[in-house]
């Protein structure tokens, strides 16, 4: 496998982080350190509402940030920028899930199907039943992004959410994850939080709270306490089962305060764990890609223009290797016909000449196995007989015996039980007579008793 590059980059309210990604037939997976890049909303609340309002201003911050970047860029949002459920759904082929999806989205989406675009990818598959991540957002915000990107010269080729990537970085991680149970995971992070109910280590329900410009800590953290109550009492009505501690993750600084409040509302043990502990985001990411994944909330439009581009360069370059391949062969065509005539022309009277010799040694072969056979008793119908019949255990009864010299020996019975036949087989497997033995089809006959067939194969009845 030939080397791969990817470049992963986790967007947050507060700016980006970038990490690249190398492949090669030694390693995978080999990313480089994580760069951080502030990245200014300007006059607007948020980088969101930058997208819509100063767009080219926030182009340059991005060409600033990421200079020298090359290749397509694999973008993980938040959770706030798009619409995410999770649901239960048949197993069927992936054309029907993918059918099925879309009258999910169609649901739980505020928007209409024409105005989104979305993804999914299956979390868990058990007992027929698929448990589905389905996400959406808004086609103006993600032709924004493509555009942002496309603006600072860089190629914008797939989108994730940074929350499944922070997800499954921590469910990579020994003792975070409970296999057995109802977990509630909660990511703080400026500007926004992400609650993630996990039932039997799978994730159940996502929700994502944002909007907390004006609020104060307090107010912030009570609404972030009482989304987190309801959540784990929607999922306790649907499916109970023992609840283990929240895990409470974090970036920057330790949200004392909510760990607490979330103690004393849930009545719970609260274990706090910094981001910084774990991978970076970003290198999530670029994992995920290389997982070969099929999530991806680009729009479809985006894949038809690269489809085109990609087959325009490919033409291009098979127009130039064709023409190259043209002119080598009329070079070297006529040398290589006459060298070929040449060989073909030995290689037949050379055939000629070892024709006869080689038809005599074929005759005398097949005299010497003849007399071979004829000559050599030790596999003679009477020494098949003598070995089967000492095989035989009691409760079988032969019916058959066919001995056919230096192939097989063909027996069939009846036996008192299909156990019995199984011993046989065995005795006769254990044999040095035979070269192997075949049982057929064992059924009962109309006196209870299994009838059976059985071949056993003679040295050399293969050659």
């Amino acid at each position: 496998m030939g080397a791969r590059i990817v470049n992963a980059i986790a967007l947050q309210n507060t700016g980006l982080e970038w990490t690249l990604l190398r492949t090669g037939a030694e390693k995978t997976g080999i990313s480089t350190p994580p760069k951080l890049f502030a990245l200014s909303p300007g006059t607007q609340p948020t980088l969101r509402e930058a997208l819509a309002a100063d767009l080219p201003r926030l182009a340059t911050d991005l060409r600033q940030a990421l200079k020298g970047i090359s290749g397509p860029i694999t973008l993980g949002i938040p959770g706030s920028w798009a619409f995410m459920k999770i649901v239960s759904l048949p197993s069927p082929s992936p054309d029907e899930i993918a059918g099925m999806v879309e009258l999910q989205v169609d649901k739980f989406a505020p928007f209409p199907l024409d105005a989104l675009t979305f993804s999914w990818e299956v979390l868990h598959e058990a007992d027929g039943v698929s448990r589905i991540l389905i996400a959406a957002m808004k086609l103006d915000l993600a032709e924004s992004l493509g555009q942002c990107f496309k603006s600072a010269g860089l190629l914008l080729d797939r989108i994730d959410l940074n929350l499944i990537a922070s997800l499954r970085l921590i469910q990579a991680v020994p003792g975070q994850i409970h296999s057995v149970g109802r977990q509630l995971l909660i990511f703080r992070e400026a500007g926004q939080c992400d609650l993630v109910l996990l039932h039997d280590g799978i994730p159940a329900i996502l929700r994502t709270l944002a909007g907390f410009d004006g609020m104060t800590d307090e107010d912030i953290n009570d609404e972030i306490a009482h989304e987190a109550m309801n959540t784990l009492a929607s999922l306790e009505a649907e499916q109970g089962g023992q609840l283990a501690p929240v895990s409470l993750y974090f970036r920057g600084v330790e949200p004392v305060e909510l760990a607490g409040m979330l103690h004393q509302r849930m009545g719970m043990e609260v274990i706090t764990a910094s981001f910084d502990n774990f991978p970076p985001v970003s290198r999530g990411l670029g994992q995920r890609v290389l997982s070969g994944g099929p999530f991806n909330l680009a729009p479809l439009s985006w894949e038809s223009i690269r489809n085109r581009k990609t087959a325009l360069r490919r033409l291009i370059y098979a127009a130039i290797a064709a023409i190259a391949l043209w002119l080598c062969a009329v070079l070297t065509l006529a040398g290589l016909l006459m060298a070929q005539r040449r060989n073909q022309t030995r290689a037949q009277a050379r055939l000629v000449s070892l024709a006869a010799p080689a038809q005599v040694v074929r005759d005398l072969q097949s005299r010497v196995m003849g007399l071979d056979q004829y000559h050599d008793r030790t596999h003679s119908a009477l020494e098949a007989l003598r070995e089967i019949t000492e095989a035989l255990p009691n409760g079988i009864e032969l019916k058959s015996f066919t001995y056919r010299k230096g192939k097989s020996v063909e027996i069939s019975g009846h036996a008192a039980s299909v156990t019995l036949v199984y011993d046989f087989k065995k005795s006769l497997d254990d044999s040095l007579l035979f070269a192997g033995i075949e049982l057929g089809r064992t059924a009962p006959d109309n006196t209870g008793r299994e009838s059976f067939k059985m071949t056993a194969k003679l040295p050399g009845a293969s050659e």
